[in-house]
């Protein structure tokens, strides 16, 4: 019977060594192969690093480490109080924040009148970026312009998620061939950076990535190549390559496993993906390189 059947697979899967895995700290001493590491001054250039970093073989992404011992935002929960201060949209209440993947705000940067990105906020409609999405937030969409043609936010406030090995992108977006002459090949990248809670869990898989199903989910035995576990700090800016790269270069990565009772505890998650790299200007190279 199906339900039996379900029931199996639970045990199956505690007894799976992939779930036992321990999961190590990414720093700049310490890091696994397929992943580069590096300290930058801005976003800007972060990006020059990153871009750098994944045209070479092995890598699949990028950390930029930055040590950073304040919190990025003062309030985190301050866009939601302002959205629901302006809206009685039930999809921001607190049975939303409760469910898996919780609130999700999105903020889009398209063309001005003078062909300037500004940022278009595309939750409520008439309701102006600028008076939910805090500064920080949208001077890094900003600084993501000068190398990205298209640009988006998704700000994730979470109160439960579980573990869930996937890689990025799998049927919206085909794999693209590379353009050497545009960052990051002009290839699609997303760009994960935790707020605060649990950051992002991404996996090594010492050159043997598993195939995934339909929304690139990698499951049963697949999760077993998946060697070993290793999470960023909170603060730290994952980029990392999709399926839009090919298999080989797509980075396998999770939800950490998550859940608290007060929305002052939630896990916030922001989720930057950028496409159409600008043309590459070689006066902005640097000349190697960060450590892979």
């Amino acid at each position: 019977m199906v339900w039996i059947s379900k029931v199996l697979s639970w045990f199956q899967e505690e007894q799976s060594a992939f779930l036992q895995l321990p999961i190590r700290r990414i720093t700049l001493s310490d890091h696994p192969d397929n992943i580069a590491v590096f300290e930058a001054v801005s976003l800007f250039e972060a990006c020059l690093k990153a871009d750098a970093a994944m045209r070479l073989d092995g890598i699949q992404g990028a950390v930029w480490v930055r040590n950073e011992a304040k919190p990025f935002l003062e309030d985190k929960l301050a866009a939601i109080r302002k959205l629901r201060e302006q809206s009685q949209i039930a999809a921001f209440d607190h049975q939303a924040m409760q469910a898996t993947n919780g609130i999700n705000l999105k903020t889009t940067l398209v063309a001005g009148d003078n062909g300037e990105p500004l940022p278009h906020f595309e939750n409520v409609q008439g309701l102006a970026a600028e008076d939910v999405i805090e500064p920080q937030r949208l001077s890094d969409l900003l600084q993501l312009s000068r190398v990205f043609g298209t640009c988006s936010l998704s700000s994730r406030y979470e109160m439960l998620e579980t573990t869930d090995p996937h890689y990025d992108h799998y049927s919206r977006f085909a794999m693209r061939d590379s353009q050497e002459d545009r960052f990051f090949l002009g290839r699609m990248v997303r760009i994960l950076v935790s707020r605060d809670q649990p950051s992002i869990v991404v996996y090594d898989t010492k050159g043997g990535n598993p195939p995934c199903e339909e929304g690139g989910y990698i499951r049963g035995n697949g999760q077993e190549a998946l060697k070993a576990a290793w999470q960023p700090s909170v603060g730290d800016y994952l980029f990392s390559c999709d399926l839009t790269w090919g298999t080989e270069k797509a980075l396998p990565h999770s939800s950490p496993e998550f859940s608290c009772e007060r929305e002052e505890d939630c896990r916030v998650l922001d989720v930057f993906d950028v496409s159409d790299g600008q043309a590459i200007n070689p006066d902005l190279k640097f000349d190697s390189a960060p450590e892979a």
